[in-house]
């Protein structure tokens, strides 16, 4: 996946009245902490301009600072991109769909990414932090299941 970074952010309305440096660690936290329908092997965003902080790096997330674009940047990596290669552009800018199209690079927005980290931090807490449980009914729930499974397994 590559992620025109501040084309979403510009794209959410709470992250782009933040600091330059807030509203990209905001980005990168939620892309880091997502959870994907599908395996996805990298995820490369790319931000406008020097580096002058140090970059997040993870196994899945990836950033680089282009100078003098981003744009440019992310053009040549759609012009490099192998028909084999599994490449997913998020962007609003027209030059850069277009480019993706010209070079059978899917695309989808900005909102639709935003939608996806929306909801992955909306989604329900684990039943087993369920407030509707007091915490006195939880911990009898798993003492008698610890007696019912590992006491079987002791036997």
């Amino acid at each position: 996946m590559l992620v025109d970074g501040y084309n979403v952010l510009g794209r959410h309305a709470a992250w782009r009245r933040h600091a330059p440096a807030q509203a990209r660690r905001h980005l990168l936290d939620a892309l880091a902490d997502a959870r994907w329908p599908v395996p996805v092997g990298a995820v490369h965003v790319i931000f406008d301009g020097p580096c002058n902080e140090t970059p997040v790096s993870s196994p899945v997330l990836r950033v680089q600072f282009a100078s003098p674009s981003a744009d440019a940047a992310i053009g040549a990596r759609l012009r490099a991109a192998r028909a084999s290669q599994r490449l997913l552009l998020v962007t609003d800018d027209s030059e850069l769909v277009s480019l993706a199209r010209a070079h059978g690079v899917t695309r989808q927005s900005c909102a639709w990414l935003l939608g996806r980290l929306e909801a992955a931090q909306a989604k329900p807490a684990a039943p087993s932090a369920n407030p509707a449980l007091s915490a006195a009914v939880r911990r009898r729930i798993t003492e008698d299941l610890a007696r019912q499974w590992l006491g079987r397994g002791r036997g």
